[in-house]
């Protein structure tokens, strides 16, 4: 069934990711590079957060090595399938700075559906809108050090 699949998925995605060796990096980064095809081990155009666990390992591959975030901010700027696309949105909120959400918003393309992936939201929201109640946002301005 899907849940079995996506469990077998996230174990594999967490073993690879245990690896840390150049090639465990080069599977994990598959998944949102554009020449790549990737390992398709679910539709996350339809996910319903099992891509958490792909975007998950690849922010902490960018927080642990300056070149490879630099990388995931310059492919923000790509032309990406749909899928890619998602991917790397839930991987820019992932990474949770400024610089972050910046090299994000080019993700945001009015010709796609979406045209701004619900985690590249929801991060938009946190950096610049300061919390006020469950769900709630108020407009006033969120300090920040950009």
């Amino acid at each position: 069934d899907g849940t079995s699949e996506a469990k077998l998925s996230a174990e594999w995605i967490n073993a690879v990711s245990t690896l840390a060796t150049p090639d465990s990096r080069r599977v994990l980064m598959g998944f949102i590079e554009p020449e790549d095809d990737g390992l398709e081990l679910w539709n996350i155009e339809h996910d319903h957060g099992e891509g958490d666990v792909p975007a998950s390992s690849i922010a902490d591959l960018g927080r642990a090595d300056t070149l490879i975030k630099d990388h995931i901010f310059q492919l923000c700027a790509e032309r990406l399938p749909t899928a890619k696309r998602l991917l790397l949105s839930k991987v820019i909120a992932r990474l949770e700075t400024a610089e972050a959400v910046l090299a994000g918003l080019n993700l945001i393309n009015d010709s796609e559906n979406p045209s701004v992936p619900y985690d590249l939201r929801k991060a938009i929201e946190n950096l610049f809108l300061k919390p006020r109640d469950w769900k709630l946002y108020t407009c006033r301005p969120k300090r920040q050090r950009c």
